[in-house]
């Protein structure tokens, strides 16, 4: 699967130094066999939890989710989201970002964040860190793709947050 993660990458985007994985077409080059057993990887980590999705490439999963009868919540860029929101500065590898999320999107189960791609795993651990300041238990995170020579895993360790990947790369 690298060889064809590698024929989606771009590189210096979105900025000189960026290496960026696109995920639709890999997504659209699995074999139905990888893509069921994306599923059920999916399924494995998420079912009987509420699931995070951050904008915007992981919303992709949110009628998968849906289907399988998984309740899912969206996380916005600031300013996306109506309603009262919880605001989450992030730090990228090329820059800093808001994020929100709704507290009345979630029932009090156990949550799990689904984002496409950990690189750094800011994003990751700083929406960790926000649910769990207000109260609610992060049990994973989980990625379609894992970029492994970033040690993104590292930022979630001290909040206690297991990380699975669908791919490591």
């Amino acid at each position: 699967m690298k060889a064809t993660i590698n024929s989606f990458i771009y590189k210096d985007y979105p900025i000189k130094g960026v290496n960026f994985i696109d995920v639709f077409p890999f997504i659209n080059s699995m074999e139905d066999s990888q893509y069921e057993d994306f599923l059920n990887f999916i399924r494995l980590h998420c079912e009987g939890r509420t699931v995070g999705l951050i904008e915007s490439r992981a919303f992709i999963i949110g009628g998968l989710l849906k289907s399988m009868g998984i309740k899912w919540f969206p996380v916005r860029k600031a300013g996306k989201l109506p309603g009262d929101v919880i605001k989450i500065p992030i730090v990228k590898e090329y820059g800093k970002d808001t994020l929100v999320w709704r507290k009345s999107d979630l029932d009090g189960s156990e949550i799990v964040i689904f984002d496409d791609i950990i690189a750094t795993g800011g994003t990751l651990s700083a929406l960790s860190k926000s649910l769990m300041d207000e109260g609610f238990k992060v049990s994973s995170c989980i990625c379609m793709i894992e970029i492994e020579e970033l040690n993104g895993k590292a930022n979630l360790n001290p909040l206690g947050v297991p990380v699975y990947s669908y791919i490591k790369y």
